[in-house]
């Protein structure tokens, strides 16, 4: 592969993409390399027309964006809830166990 076309074609996608800093794309399955479809990533615009071209993401739609953007205010949610509430966290694995502050008999 010419690194020049290459180039320029990632320069030309670039130019298309909307002027926001960064955007939401969606991975493309691809078996082969061991790609998962679907996932959701949010990245910088130059970074986004690289793999655009490359073949791996697409440009997400409205629908997923909304969706996305729900899941991560939910996470901040969460988050700000432990951070405020330590005492209620407990580690299973990768997940936070969230309980009820419990009242101690004394």
């Amino acid at each position: 592969m010419n690194i020049k076309e290459h180039m320029a074609r990632v320069r030309k996608i670039e130019e298309t993409l909307s002027i926001s800093d960064c955007l939401y794309l969606v991975s493309l399955a691809d078996e082969l390399r061991g790609r998962v479809g679907g996932r959701i990533v949010q990245v910088p615009r130059a970074n986004a027309a690289v793999l655009i071209e490359n073949g791996a993401f697409r440009l997400a739609t409205d629908d997923e964006i909304a969706t996305q953007e729900a899941i991560d205010e939910q996470k901040r949610e969460q988050a700000r809830f432990v951070k405020m509430n330590p005492a209620t966290q407990h580690y299973a694995g990768n997940c936070i166990v969230l309980e009820p502050k419990k009242k101690t008999g004394r």
